[in-house]
């Protein structure tokens, strides 16, 4: 167990399921940063006159391709979602951190949101989990490009109830 998951977790809680956002939609989002950066290594050793040109082209694509590799380490260690026997926790960052729990005697309705992007070349959806402020509150919390919503729904709901028969 990683150490800021041993930071949130109260005596005697589990963690139960552990996710953030999907592998594909964040490699999506970084592959233009490499594919770039690559062109522009490529295309700065075909051109030699002028060779500033050259030059700017070559630090051009290892700025893009760092910058994809920062966002890749980025994606997979600020968006941490956590479900444990007794609430969620959503601990969001990486330089500045948010973290934010609920507990699931709290929640009033889960929706799963999929638009048709995110359902055909992501494999993605939204889980907008409601409190009792109502569904249009502030206090929702949204899970958003997250891998098979449906199913994390259904683990989420299967959580829920047991957190309930134990009350």
């Amino acid at each position: 167990m990683a150490k800021i998951e041993q930071q949130l977790l109260a005596p005697n809680e589990e963690i139960r399921y552990q996710f953030g956002i999907g592998m594909f939609y964040a490699q999506m989002t970084i592959a233009p940063f490499i594919v770039f950066g690559i062109l522009c290594l490529i295309s700065a050793g075909f051109i030699t006159d002028p060779p500033l040109i050259s030059i700017v082209l070559g630090l051009l694509g290892i700025f893009l391709i760092i910058m994809g590799l920062l966002f890749g380490h980025y994606y997979n260690t600020a968006f941490k979602y956590i479900f444990t026997n007794r609430r969620i926790i959503i601990h969001n960052g990486w330089l500045s951190t948010k973290t934010a729990s609920l507990d699931y005697d709290k929640i009033t309705d889960i929706r799963v949101i999929q638009d048709y992007w995110e359902k055909i070349f992501y494999q993605t959806g939204t889980l907008t989990i409601d409190t009792a402020g109502g569904p249009d509150n502030d206090e929702a919390i949204i899970l958003k490009n997250i891998n098979s919503p449906y199913q994390v729904k259904q683990i989420l709901d299967t959580l829920r109830f047991q957190f309930q028969d134990r009350k």
